[in-house]
């Protein structure tokens, strides 16, 4: 108990000079490596046992450092991205029902098709697992020039055990995963000609997630095992 209460206050100090640095240096690379092991520390105590005042410092300090705004709130964004998904959808089925194609031209039309199923429903698995964690979401923003990103509500994401963390970042890959698999389905009765279609998307999907997370160490798959990793640690330490 009182190894857990020094190391929480030794996270608070280190908080605190972390904050001071960002308004005396500003925002810095090494500044942000030493708030993001900082995270990681944070992560490995007991939820229950963490006082308010760290996570809402640490909250306060990731949100100065995560200069993206919010561009769409997590009602209209959730709505925009289920009609896109829905539509996705109609147009994948039409595409195999109504469309008589030589095997090669519908295996790349379905492959396009299934990547905007995948695009849109992306998100919805992000909500699913934050949903099931119950962790909490401020809104979406511009990821990328053609990409909308769910910004995580950070003071429910640290309060949040281990397991959760894992079902938020686990849930979209698998999520995904399904999503092709019922395109795999609806191709395979209807159109098996051009079945190579989302079987691509399958494996561009499994390497995308592979290639991310061990060349440029981000994404869900390198989030997802981050988190597994934190949970077996957590498990087996001291405190």
């Amino acid at each position: 108990m009182i190894k857990r209460v020094i190391v929480a206050s030794r996270i608070l100090d280190e908080l605190l000079e972390i904050e001071k640095r960002l308004q005396q240096e500003g925002d810095t690379e090494q500044l942000r490596k030493a708030f993001w092991k900082l995270v990681g520390k944070i992560k490995r105590l007991d939820p229950s046992k963490v006082d308010d005042e760290i996570v809402k410092k640490a909250a306060f300090i990731r949100n100065r450092l995560f200069k993206k705004k919010v561009v769409l709130n997590v009602k209209k964004g959730l709505l925009l991205f289920f009609v896109g998904c829905l539509i996705s959808f109609a147009v994948f089925i039409y595409l195999n029902l109504c469309l008589s194609l030589d095997s090669s031209y519908m295996t790349a039309l379905l492959f396009i098709s299934g990547m905007t199923i995948v695009y849109f429903g992306y998100p919805l698995g992000r909500y699913l697992g934050g949903l099931i964690a119950g962790i909490k979401f401020e809104g979406f923003y511009r990821y990328s020039p053609g990409e909308l990103g769910l910004k995580i509500e950070y003071t429910s994401y640290l309060k949040s055990r281990p397991r959760g963390r894992i079902l938020l970042f686990g849930t979209p890959i698998f999520w995904e995963i399904l999503l092709i698999l019922i395109q795999l389905t609806i191709v395979l009765h209807f159109n098996p000609n051009a079945l190579l279609g989302p079987i691509l998307l399958l494996v561009a999907l499994i390497l995308s997630l592979i290639i991310i997370h061990y060349k440029m160490k981000t994404g869900e798959l390198h989030r997802f095992i981050r988190e597994i990793k934190i949970a077996r640690e957590v498990r087996f330490s001291n405190y």
